[in-house]
């Protein structure tokens, strides 16, 4: 998965923000012109926002759109989108290359730095997964901004190198500030309950198929 907040209140953020970008570049085509946006990196914003867009589509179109060497902010966005969409197909190692070469144009991508941990932490596949870079790459994330999505992403980290103590007493804190957001996705509050019960049995979480952020 894009960790839980990527389909949640960290995901809620990614979706947000490229709706803010689509509707920018459709409402103020002279802006986007302005900030050096290729037309091929707009339409690769507009397909990913799109309730029935094509994954392979989208990817072909980022490519293209690096191909044009865009600005850093440019580049950097759509190496991040790149990174969201092979982890939603569940293609970890091509997720994960993204989002190295998101933070190498923008260091201060912490989004990238969680999505990184979150695989390496909770990927089903065993031979992905590396809880040491996990937790280097969740300290980051936190260090960076230490927000629900990242947070829950380093107690991801901390449970799969043994740490399961530090793990769910950082999950129950995050529980807890999760129940006094109004409108804070109850699915979202379920799924860290589930990983704060794993944790204090002396379990890591493992994604059960596939995965993208808060």
């Amino acid at each position: 998965m894009v960790s839980p907040w990527e389909n949640g209140s960290s995901q809620l953020d990614v979706v947000a923000m490229k709706l803010l970008i689509l509707c920018l570049t459709l409402l103020l085509p002279s802006w986007a012109v302005a900030q050096d946006i290729p037309r091929v990196c707009r339409e690769a914003e507009a397909l990913s926002t799109a309730p029935d867009g094509d994954p392979a589509e989208e990817l072909r179109l980022y490519e293209q759109c690096l191909d044009q060497n865009p600005a850093p902010r440019v580049r950097a966005s759509a190496l991040f989108n790149m990174g969201v969409t092979y982890q939603d197909l569940g293609q970890w190692r091509q997720a994960l290359d993204r989002y190295a070469s998101a933070v190498r144009v923008n260091p201060g991508d912490y989004q990238s730095y969680s999505n990184m941990a979150w695989i390496l932490a909770t990927c089903v596949d065993d031979s992905v997964r590396d809880g040491k870079r996990a937790l280097e790459f969740s300290r980051k994330a936190c260090s960076l901004s230490a927000d629900l999505g990242t947070l829950d992403t380093h107690a991801a980290a901390l449970a799969r190198n043994g740490r399961f103590d530090e793990a769910a007493s950082l999950e129950r804190q995050l529980i807890e500030q999760a129940r006094k957001i109004e409108g804070f996705p109850a699915e979202l509050t379920a799924e860290m309950e589930h990983r704060l019960a794993l944790y204090a049995s002396g379990a890591p979480y493992t994604e059960a198929t596939r995965s993208t952020t808060y």
